[in-house]
């Protein structure tokens, strides 16, 4: 977990003179060898000190993502669409460059100092953070300012607070720098927003050290001499978007290509890649949603600033415009580009020139920032600076779900077990939890491969066969939960990962898999099932919160957990497939209306027993008379995996669904209306159990798809293998077809060019 993860930027307008990119990373807040310094704490002669207690009042773990999110948004900003040069990006990442001080000195030199009206600057911070209370603001409806924590924190060196941010963005903001701030962080929700801070209740420290007391600061806000209010950077044109409300965690995650990143950076880098760089804040913060509600991130991003969100993310007009390369080097008949994976180049992406007369073949990418590629056709004469666009993505072939199973036991150790837990089960002073999906546990008692031990912010060993008796070992009220092992047998008969059929579901640790294997003792013996990374109550997610439980003997429930581990991995795969990165060619989204109102959603909760009926809606920012026409299909999935085509209906084939509609079908492009109903009837969907999280998924492409059956699924998937299915011979047909597919490498990921998708994830409830 990210305890704060900042990710600040600041920006200015096409005119812009300048063009600078500050990229702070954070990671070690525990010097080797170092103990949390005792000593007075640092002082700083420029800055306000605490009015009383101590910053080392709280401890921080060091964080493993940051160095890769730095590298990956200086990759992102290399691309010639944002105009900035390598010497124009400084980052600070050594413990020397990242105290409290230097950030400080820096944001100011670069964000005011050394700008003029009309420049660009963009700042990213990545690291911890937390809160201090602020006496100035006592009987105010904000106690606390936010704080991004430095690499002195150790030694005592104060928080940068929220307030010295803000100044220095208003400063910068007032002096016609035109500035976006975004925060990959926990609490980060109104971190430049200063005085307009409401209080966070939970903090993103790791642990309180009880030799220093909790720190506070007596600062009051700045105030603006012109209206006599507070400074409001988001007021005066300051783009933010945080990673989480003010009282939420943001959190890291792990990809077995990339490393650990903070979910919310991999999110928006993932939706500038498939939006472009141009496209608008909105619809870039729309798609952020859905890939972090895709990959369990349970946490809320904020999107905020006077007039910002229909301007792209420096602050220009928005328009659909893909990423483009330029030719850095040509030797014979290779050419080495000035792009990479931080765009979402890889082997086996096409480009042309812009312009005609000559394409590329990446053949190896050679990091975030550089690949090369073969020159086509022969003879083509391919120069330096030459740009292309890309015509064909190629995806890297990564699993398609990631999952734990923890360490096996004998049936003779786990046949103990089961008796002497009975007792603990029917003990009333302890709250036994049946269902982890439900009712998140905080104290588990486990199997680590030798003995079994109890997981309670500490670990302590029960022994090989005894029971737990030792009731006080257990946390005062602790929901309990007896993470029972699978038999060697069982264990042996769940045939995913690498050597089998399914390869392509990775086995991993359990800190970086999507599902974990429980099994949990009932009355009748144990079960076992899937069961998504934290799943909580509370937790909004797209995917299944667990699986159905199954028991028998180990080949028949290994076959079940194997059939239903490649099920979760298909939903997973429509959840997070991406189409074509930099161009959205269908102008259309889709909006639902309740029926008997006038009101439309695309986000929210909708309730049990409501009608709606769904249509198309024109984005507003496309401004041509005219628009191409594209097969649509929509369809959605619910919390359990199952998939239901909405439209066009199952047993119609492509009927009607060739938009916007024409007099004659074959016409390429027709007049842009404002909205299309999909169908004629008075609705098309009634909102129904299970409740929980539904996603609605919008594909549009140039060509039909021959079998929109593809888009109808119960139970997620069938566990028959690609080499079953063959080709359809329609390239989108045949992607689709294996979206999610469990066996790696069966069909080309590929994807055709001219094809989009779009999610929209609701909450469905019952109606009170």
């Amino acid at each position: 977990m990210r305890a704060v993860c900042l990710f600040f930027a600041l920006l200015l307008p096409a005119f812009c003179a300048t063009r600078r990119a500050v990229l702070i990373g954070i990671d070690r807040y525990n010097p080797q060898g170092e103990a949390v310094s005792t000593a007075p704490a640092k002082r700083s002669a420029s800055r306000k000190g605490l009015a009383a207690g101590d910053v080392r009042h709280w401890k921080y773990v060091d964080l493993e993502g940051v160095v890769n999110d730095v590298n990956l948004v200086a990759g992102l900003l290399l691309a010639p669409e944002f105009g900035f040069q390598p010497n124009d990006i400084v980052k600070l990442v050594t413990p020397e460059t990242t105290t409290a001080d230097e950030i400080l000195a820096t944001l100011r030199k670069e964000l005011v100092d050394t700008a003029s009206a009309g420049d660009v600057r963009l700042v990213y911070y990545s690291g911890h953070g937390n809160f201090i209370r602020n006496t100035a603001l006592k009987n105010t409806r904000n106690e606390f300012d936010q704080t991004i924590v430095p690499s002195d924190h150790w030694q005592g060196a104060v928080d940068v607070r929220d307030k010295e941010i803000a100044r220095i963005l208003w400063d910068a903001a007032k002096k016609g720098v035109r500035i976006t701030f975004v925060a990959d962080s926990c609490h980060s929700g109104s971190l430049t927003r200063g005085p307009l801070n409401t209080r966070g209740r939970s903090r993103s420290n790791s642990g309180v050290t009880a030799d220093f007391a909790e720190p506070a600061i007596d600062d009051p806000a700045s105030i603006d001499n012109s209206t006599g209010k507070e400074i409001d950077p988001e007021g005066v044109g300051v783009l933010t978007l945080a990673a989480a409300q003010e009282n939420q965690e943001a959190l890291e995650i792990w990809d077995e290509k990339d490393g650990t990143h903070g979910g919310m950076t991999l999110a928006l880098v993932r939706a500038l890649r498939e939006e472009g760089p141009h496209a608008s804040m909105n619809r870039i913060f729309e798609r952020m949603l859905n890939y972090m509600q895709a990959t369990n991130l349970s946490q809320t991003p904020v999107l905020g600033g006077k007039g910002r969100g229909e301007l792209d993310l420096l602050g220009d007009p928005a328009k659909q415009e893909p990423f483009s390369v330029l030719v850095k080097e040509v030797r014979g008949d290779e050419a080495q580009l000035r792009a990479g994976e931080a765009i979402g180049l890889y082997e086996g992406s096409e480009l042309t020139r812009v312009g005609g007369g000559a394409t590329l073949l990446v053949t190896k990418s050679l990091g975030l920032t550089q690949s090369a590629a073969t020159i086509g056709p022969a003879g083509a004469k391919v120069s330096a600076g030459d740009r292309f666009e890309v015509t064909k993505w190629a995806s890297p072939q990564e699993p398609v779900l990631r999952v734990y199973v923890p360490p096996s036991a004998t049936a003779e150790t786990i046949s103990q077990a089961v008796e002497r837990f009975a007792a603990l089960r029917n003990d009333p002073s302890v709250h036994w939890v049946d269902d982890p999906a439900k009712e998140n546990p905080d104290a588990f008692i486990r199997w680590n491969g030798e003995a079994w031990v109890l997981d309670a912010g500490g670990k302590a060993p029960f022994g090989r066969t005894t029971g737990v008796t030792d009731l006080k070992m257990l946390p005062k009220g602790a929901r309990v939960f007896v993470l029972m092992p699978p038999t060697t047998e069982l264990a042996a008969a769940i045939q995913v990962g690498e050597g089998t059929r399914y390869s392509g579901i990775a086995r991993v640790d359990a800190a970086k898999a999507d599902y974990r294997l429980y099994g949990k003792l009932t009355p009748a013996g144990v079960q076992y099932a899937w069961v998504k990374t934290d799943a909580a109550l509370a937790a909004a997610s797209s995917m299944p919160a667990r699986t159905d439980w199954f028991a028998g003997p180990p080949e028949q429930a290994g076959g079940m957990l194997t059939e239903y581990a490649v099920r979760i991995g298909k939903v997973h795969g429509w959840l997070t497939l991406s189409g074509r990165p930099g161009n959205s060619p269908f102008p259309y989204r889709l909006m639902l209306r309740k029926t008997g109102t006038k009101t439309d959603v695309r986000s929210g909760t909708l309730y049990g027993g409501d009608k709606y009926k769904l249509f198309l809606q024109l984005d507003p920012a496309y401004k041509s008379e005219m628009t191409p026409r594209r097969w649509v299909y929509v369809f959605a999935i619910d919390q359990k995996g199952d998939g239901t085509l909405l439209f066009p209906r199952v047993d119609s084939g492509n009927e009607g669904n060739h938009l916007p509609r024409a007099e004659k079908d074959e016409a390429p492009m027709v007049a842009a209306v404002r909205a299309i109903p999909l169908t004629e009837g008075d609705y098309d969907l009634e909102v129904s159990e299970p409740w929980g999280t539904d996603t609605y998924i919008v594909i549009s492409t140039k060509e039909a798809i021959p079998n929109p059956k593809v888009f109808q699924f119960e139970g997620v998937q069938t566990a028959r293998g690609a080499e079953e299915r063959g080709h359809s011979g329609n390239a989108l047909q045949d992607l689709l077809d294996t979206c999610g597919e469990a066996a790696r490498g069966m069909i080309a990921s590929k994807a055709p060019a001219e094809w989009s998708i779009e999610r929209l994830a609701f909450q469905s409830a019952p109606k009170n």
